[in-house]
């Protein structure tokens, strides 16, 4: 996304939310990881305990944090998702359902043939409680910093919009550009042209994404891009048509 300049607007809301989802996860892997039990575990929840006085006798509540969050936290991914593709008019789902949950199902079962063992012996030898939560806490805050940029980066990137213009004078109405429009950016709309009321393409700026494809179907011509050539256009478009070749 960030080679292809997929992240600036009118697709920031797919990068924020993406940037999001990702904080999501590594925080799941994070909390499954603080309910795992083994030592390492243990010596962080110690010394997370300490730093928050809290008592031995409310340790439990303290672990019962930490599961319930590892629970809620999947649930939110299916919000985030929903705003995730807020923007995309006609998606697909990929992989498709039938391969979703087929691989559901093969790991389902693989997971009951084979369960993981439960680890009998403790390591020998554990690192300073201190010391692990200092460094937690250390790469914790440098990813949580690097995530916050990283949603910041829209706005700080801003580039020129390229949005697609009619010229409503020799627009026939057809809406064939309407028809191809990935992100459904183009309606009918009655404007007055030399007196009389015709029906002709509007481009609606909020969702035109400045990709062209309107241009290239429009029979008429009428439809072009702010600040782009025809002639350079045509050679793109040419050069792609010899590579499907």
């Amino acid at each position: 996304m960030w080679i292809t300049d997929k992240f600036t607007y009118p697709r920031n809301i797919g990068w924020i939310s993406g940037v999001v989802l990702l904080f999501i996860t590594i925080a799941i892997i994070v909390s499954g990881f603080l309910t795992s039990y083994d030592a390492t575990y243990q010596a962080i929840i110690n010394e997370l305990a300490k730093l928050l006085s809290i008592q031995r006798r409310d340790m439990q509540s303290f672990f019962a944090i930490f599961y319930s969050i590892h629970l809620f936290l999947p649930a939110t991914v299916f919000f985030m998702l929903i705003i995730h593709f807020s923007r995309i008019a006609r998606p697909k789902i990929m992989p498709p359902l039938s391969l979703t949950f087929s691989s559901i199902g093969i790991l389902t079962v693989l997971s009951a043939l084979l369960p993981i063992k439960e680890m009998t012996k403790t390591p020998a030898k554990v690192m300073n409680s201190s010391s692990i939560l200092t460094n937690s806490f250390i790469v914790a805050g440098v990813l949580l910093a690097l995530l916050v940029f990283l949603c910041f980066v829209p706005f700080l990137a801003k580039r020129k919009r390229v949005l697609a213009k009619v010229d409503n004078n020799r627009c026939t109405g057809c809406l064939y550009c309407a028809d191809v429009c990935p992100k459904k950016a183009i309606e009918a709309k009655s404007v007055k042209v030399g007196g009389i009321i015709k029906k002709v393409a509007f481009v609606i700026n909020k969702k035109c994404q400045g990709c062209g494809i309107c241009v290239g179907a429009c029979r008429s011509s009428v439809i072009q891009l702010e600040g782009s050539d025809d002639g350079k256009i045509m050679e793109e478009v040419n050069a792609l048509c010899l590579k499907q070749i």
